[in-house]
């Protein structure tokens, strides 16, 4: 990718009451690290949970994305990986934990469904 400035933000909000906004679960941004030269993924929580790490695009509309999340509360660390696909609109995530030998284990899956404007 070959780009001077790259950031998007975004939220992941519970179900909207009465039109208007209820919580934030996740705050979300990603951006173009011109020294890393690849697409960093930041996100945090309204508890203080943090976490970012390296999202790799790959062939086909599939993503690679593996974060270290911090818990200020629990002081603890951990590595988490997210593997997604996007086909038509149909975006599929499912999330793993991510051991120190580097051994992916499930968690969930998540499956986003556009939907029209006005339904």
């Amino acid at each position: 990718m070959n780009c001077a400035f790259l950031a998007v933000n975004s939220r992941l909000l519970p179900w909207r009451r009465r039109g208007k906004d209820v919580a934030t679960f996740w705050e979300f941004r990603e951006f173009w690290h011109p020294g890393e030269a690849r697409l960093i993924a930041s996100q945090h929580a309204g508890d203080g949970t943090y976490g970012a790490g390296p999202h790799d695009v790959k062939a086909g509309g599939t993503s690679e994305m593996v974060q270290t999340f911090f818990d200020p509360e629990a002081g603890t660390k951990s590595i988490v990986g997210h593997r997604s696909t996007l086909e038509g609109d149909v975006h599929t995530t499912s999330s793993f934990n991510v051991d120190e030998k580097g051994v992916w284990t499930p968690r969930r899956s998540y499956v986003w469904r556009r939907i029209a404007k006005g339904r």
